[in-house]
């Protein structure tokens, strides 16, 4: 927790030049820095651009899915920043953060989120529906003319936010379609979203 919010207004360790974890082997480190450095980046450098530096940048993408999503990544297939989906001109189109694919042609869309934005007209927050219209849009992205539906590539979009949204102090909340008379049930459509929180625990 205090690896997370080390950076925020009031914590005691917010003028230090450097912070180190200790701990186990994949015991979350990776994860804990990578996102609060993302958090830190966005809180200090609103509206203007930052880098993630690594290596190569497919490792930078690789290491970070891996720890989020615990899981091993033999290799990146394609990395896009800033990727523009336009599906028709009357449409509205979409910008996605980054946009990944890796060597199993599972597809990763990793969105920041610094703001818990409202339409002011309807007073709601608009993160669930972004979330569901960039699943549309990448889902249109993803399948050509002709293709058959089952051709779809698994998919993730997750969004990093410096912010609960739901008020629940979980650091992550992975979201799927399931059955409400039975929730045991679920819809193998192999799309997930995931809301990140940077202040969870």
């Amino acid at each position: 927790m205090q690896a997370l919010t080390w950076w925020c207004p009031g914590s005691p360790h917010s003028g230090k030049s450097g912070i180190i974890c200790d701990g186990a082997v994949r015991s979350g480190k990776t994860l804990c820095m990578s996102l609060s450095f993302v958090s830190w980046a966005f809180y200090r450098f609103r509206d203007t651009a930052f880098a993630l530096c690594g290596k190569t940048i497919q490792s930078i993408g690789r290491n970070l899915l891996e720890e989020l999503l615990q899981i091993e990544i033999a290799d990146i297939n394609y990395l896009e920043a800033e990727k523009t989906l336009e599906p028709e001109y009357t449409s509205r189109g979409i910008r996605l953060d980054i946009i990944v694919a890796d060597d199993k042609n599972t597809h990763y869309n990793l969105e920041m989120q610094v703001k818990n934005n409202k339409n002011p007209d309807t007073d709601t927050y608009v993160l669930p529906k972004r979330s569901r219209y960039y699943q549309a849009l990448l889902d249109i992205d993803l399948l050509q003319k002709g293709q058959p539906y089952d051709l779809l590539p698994p998919t993730f979009i997750i969004f990093i936010c410096v912010f609960d949204f739901f008020e629940k102090g979980n650091y992550v909340y992975t979201l799927k379609k399931r059955c409400l008379e039975n929730l045991e049930l679920e819809l193998p459509d192999e799309a997930t979203t995931m809301i990140l929180n940077t202040k969870g625990t």
